[in-house]
C-alpha cells in the first residue's frame, strides 16, 4: 500500500496559537527519516505552509520563515535524487507531494482546499515583507481572514491582468522558485507561429521536388530549416507569395498543365 503523508501524521496537538502551530507541532513529531520521498517532500510543502500561516500571525518572524523556505528548496533536491527521478519526472512528483499535502491540511481547516494552498503561496511569494503580518498574539482567525483577503486581491488583480498574461506568458515557475508549486512549461506563441510557417516552407519544398525543380527545392528546404530566424522567414515568405501570384495568373490548358506564365513574371511562351 502506498504511504501517504496523511496517514503518517498523528494529530495530537491543540496549541493557543491555533491551527497553524497544531499543524506545525504535528509534523514536527514525525520520525522523517522513515517516510519515502514523496511523503517527504508533502511533508515539506505542509511544514512551509504552516510556517506562512504562522508568520502572517505573527508568531513566526521573518528570518524563522525564510529558513523553513531554505529548508523546502533543500527537500526538493534530496527528495528527488532519493527517488531517483528520471528527466521530465520532477513535475508529476512534485505536484503529487502537494496534493499529498493538501489532503492532510483540509482535515484541519475545510478552506485549506489545494487553490488556497497555491495562492496563498503565490500571494506572500509575489508581495514579500509587504504582505500584511498581524502582531503577535493575533488570533487564528484573523491570520485566515488576512490571508482570504489578500488571496482574494491576487486573484483579482490577475484576472484584470489577464490581456497581458495572454500577450506575455508568465515567465516559468522553476522547481527552485519559493512560490512552492509548478507551473508547468510555458509554450511561447511566437514560437508556434514560426513552427507552423515552417511546416507551410517545408511542404513548398517537398512540392518543388515533386514538380522536378530540385535546385527550388533545396532553397526552401534549407529556409524551413532556419525560419527561427526574422529576416529569412519574411524573405522566405516574399518567395513563396511570388509563386502563389504566379501560378494563379498563369495560362493552363485544357487538362491544367501551365502553357504561360503571368506576364509581369515571365513573358517568354
Amino acid at each position: 500500500m502506498e504511504q501517504r503523508l496523511i496517514d503518517a501524521v498523528c494529530k495530537t496537538h491543540n496549541l493557543a496559537c491555533g491551527i497553524f502551530g497544531n499543524i506545525s507541532d504535528d509534523l514536527g513529531a514525525l520520525n522523517i527519516p522513515e517516510l519515502s520521498p514523496l511523503v517527504r517532500m508533502a511533508y515539506a510543502y505542509a511544514r512551509r505552509f504552516a510556517a506562512a500561516g504562522l508568520y502572517v500571525q505573527g508568531v513566526f518572524s521573518h528570518e524563522q520563515y525564510m529558513y523553513i523556505c531554505t529548508v523546502f528548496f533543500s527537500y526538493q533536491v534530496t527528495t528527488a535524487k532519493d527517488a531517483c527521478l528520471r528527466p521530465g519526472e520532477d513535475v508529476p512528483f512534485q505536484e503529487e507531494a502537494l496534493k499529498q499535502a493538501a489532503e492532510l491540511l483540509i482535515t484541519y481547516d475545510h478552506r485549506f482546499n489545494i487553490s488556497f494552498i497555491k495562492f496563498f503561496g503565490t500571494a506572500l511569494y509575489n508581495q514579500g515583507t509587504s504582505f500584511p503580518v498581524l502582531p503577535n498574539g493575533s488570533s487564528y482567525e484573523m491570520a485566515v481572514n488576512v490571508i482570504e483577503r489578500q488571496i482574494a486581491a491576487y486573484v483579482n488583480s490577475s484576472l484584470s491582468n489577464n490581456l497581458q498574461v495572454a500577450v506575455t506568458p508568465p515567465p516559468h515557475v522553476t522547481r527552485n522558485s519559493s512560490s512552492g508549486f509548478y507551473a508547468g512549461n510555458t509554450v511561447r506563441v511566437d514560437k508556434i507561429g514560426y513552427l507552423v510557417m515552417a511546416f507551410f516552407v517545408g511542404s513548398f519544398g517537398v512540392h518543388k521536388f515533386y514538380a522536378g525543380q530540385v535546385g527550388y527545392g533545396i532553397i526552401y528546404l534549407l529556409m524551413c530549416l532556419t525560419s527561427f530566424l526574422v529576416i529569412p522567414v519574411l524573405i522566405l515568405m516574399v518567395c513563396v507569395w511570388w509563386e502563389i501570384i504566379e501560378a494563379l495568373l498563369a495560362k493552363t490548358d485544357e487538362k491544367g498543365r501551365i502553357t504561360l506564365k503571368a506576364g509581369f513574371i515571365n513573358t517568354r511562351a
